[in-house]
């Protein structure tokens, strides 16, 4: 039984109940007193590190394993690279956890490619996300790395060749930001190369001098290609948590 709010008040000037124990009682006294329910407290965060099984799941654009290789930064597991062949798509690791904080899940990566070492930077990787994950009491967690994609248009001579279009194409996504020097030097030329051949030309159209179209090209001066290309974003989705999808083509 809850006590009146002159006992309440009574009880608070003997010392027998202290500020926040009087509030809160008062406050059950009155939402009692009108019907009204007492809110639930909200559960508490649990802390403390904890052992997970990790477990990355790698998708091309075209829904084969992405091979390449990638660079993980998840709690315990600090700049770990790895190699995605073309055998599986599934990548398991041992990682601990601090329940208490944002658990943050970083990925870097250059697609298509392996063999190769490359420092810790983002600006050395094709790819990059990251992601605030959701950590609970499940001791497997699994993530779902999509490549996207995005098309490109870009106008060339005719007398270019489809190959160099879809490397130029590569090239405008990359947008100068992947510089390889030293032991890397070079590599961005493997990483265009690659990427490009995963791209798609979905699209002509002939263009004149005059700044008229064709429907052909042989007549054409200029063609404006439309490229499908893998998007340097990646897309990460966590098992088991609600996820608003949005198109790979961007």
């Amino acid at each position: 039984m809850i006590p009146n709010i002159n006992e309440i008040d009574e009880q608070k000037e003997k010392g027998r109940l202290d500020n926040d124990q009087a509030k809160e009682m008062t406050e059950d006294k009155v939402r009692k007193d009108q019907g009204i329910p007492k809110t639930p407290a909200a559960p508490r965060r649990k802390t403390g590190k904890k052992k997970y099984n990790l477990t990355l799941l790698f998708d091309d654009i075209n829904g084969d394993p992405l091979v390449g290789t990638f660079m993980l930064i998840y709690g315990s597991i600090v700049e770990q690279t790895f190699e995605v062949l073309s055998t599986t798509s599934a990548m398991r690791f041992e990682v601990e956890l601090d329940r208490g904080i944002e658990n943050i899940l970083r990925i870097m990566g250059n697609p298509f490619i392996t063999g190769l070492s490359f420092p810790a930077d983002a600006e050395f990787y094709y790819h990059f996300a990251q992601v605030t994950t959701v950590v609970g009491d499940d001791p497997n967690l699994t993530f779902t790395i999509k490549q996207t994609a995005k098309s490109v248009v870009i106008q060339e001579a005719k007398t270019t060749s489809e190959s160099e279009v879809k490397q130029k194409a590569v090239t405008r996504e990359i947008g100068g930001s992947l510089e390889l020097g030293g032991e890397a030097g070079g590599t961005i030329g493997v990483v265009t190369a690659k990427v490009a051949t995963k791209a798609t030309i979905t699209g002509k159209l002939g263009l004149t001098d005059t700044g008229s179209t064709t429907t052909g090209t042989t007549d054409a001066d200029t063609i404006s290609y439309t490229v499908r290309i893998p998007a340097k974003r990646l897309k990460i989705i966590q098992k088991n948590v609600p996820f608003v999808d949005v198109s790979l083509d961007e």
